[in-house]
């Protein structure tokens, strides 16, 4: 406000506090109202002082011309006084006093001469005052000015550093959304580079299903097939499946560990052997009988059926023996 204030006052442009401003715009308008009251008081000074010094010169001048007509005159005095008889007894009296009139006149003419040049002195003197008092006074303006750039410069650095550092050691998700993972770190540590620390899954994302598929299985399926997935937390028996279809099946195998065994029951279990990770694409997400405000959470647990093809009955009591027969026949 205060740099707005000055940057009217220089340019003689009218000033006024914004809305938002508060107290501090109505005393920077009041300040410059004030400053430019003294402005025009000390204007009006001058101003007078240089019309009256004006006035001074013009009645010198006056009086020089009226004195130098007087010595005109009292030169033609003194030559006629000089052509008189030089035996007339009052001779040398009337021409001395005729010279001493001429010299007491030419002697005022030389003080009025001296009394014009130190009131036009004066006058340049009080000019240059004036134009002097402007300039330090916009001097002054320009040089707080300065400061005022430079503090608000030094503000300005001071806020963005502010921002930065809560921009680094605060984190905002860019929506919102459901915290599915955590780094496990303690306090002070440090995440290394392209480190997951905190995995985010948006609320208005499309949700997929995330399946492991073991090696004996990966070679009958293929991306698009139908799949129906089964909800833990939400029985098929009552809510009925998800239908789906495979997006995706990974181009390599992973291993299981102990951790990933653990907790799950006998069905669920798949052998600690290389499996696949497919990734199943819901067609729908509605379930039957499903409760009042239900939706699909990350992190449930799920269990997928992937329709790959048809298979006859008889098909599961000769592969058993097929295989026994074939495997039991080999030398050690």
């Amino acid at each position: 406000v205060q740099l707005r204030r000055i940057k009217a006052e220089l340019a003689n442009l009218p000033f006024s506090a914004q809305p938002g401003e508060g107290e501090e715009g109505r005393l920077q308008e009041q300040l410059l109202k004030q400053r430019k009251v003294i402005l025009a008081r000390s204007k009006r000074t001058i101003d007078d002082k240089i019309a009256a010094l004006h006035a001074k010169i013009d009645m010198i001048r006056v009086q020089l011309q009226g004195q130098e007509q007087q010595v005109k005159l009292l030169r033609d005095i003194e030559g006629t006084t000089a052509k008189l008889p030089r035996n007339d007894p009052d001779y040398r009296l009337r021409l001395l006093d005729a010279q001493k009139a001429r010299y007491q006149t030419a002697n005022a003419i030389e003080n009025l001469k001296a009394e014009e040049q130190v009131a036009i002195n004066e006058l340049k003197q009080a000019q240059s005052d004036w134009q002097r008092f402007v300039e330090e006074r916009n001097g002054e303006l320009m040089e707080k000015e300065v400061q005022l750039r430079n503090e608000w410069e030094k503000v300005r650095e001071e806020i963005l550093k502010a921002r930065r550092v809560h921009e680094l050691v605060s984190l905002r998700a860019p929506q919102k959304a459901i915290v599915l993972k955590m780094a496990e770190r303690s306090i002070g540590s440090i995440i290394q580079q392209a480190e997951p620390f905190i995995t985010l899954v948006p609320f208005n994302s499309n949700i997929e299903v995330e399946v492991d598929i073991g090696s004996k299985d990966i070679g009958r399926i293929r991306t698009g097939d139908s799949v129906r997935i089964k909800l833990d937390a939400f029985p098929f028996q009552r809510h009925d499946t998800l239908p789906g279809k495979v997006r995706v099946i990974s181009e390599d195998s992973f291993q299981r560990n102990n951790q990933d065994i653990m907790g799950r029951t006998p069905s669920e279990r798949v052998p600690a052997d290389d499996f696949y990770r497919a990734r199943i694409t819901l067609l729908s997400t509605q379930l039957r009988n499903a409760p009042e405000g239900f939706r699909l959470l990350p992190g449930m647990k799920v269990r997928a059926e992937i329709k790959v093809g048809r298979r006859s009955v008889i098909s599961y009591f000769l592969y058993p023996v097929i295989r026994a027969l074939d495997e039991s026949l080999r030398e050690p």
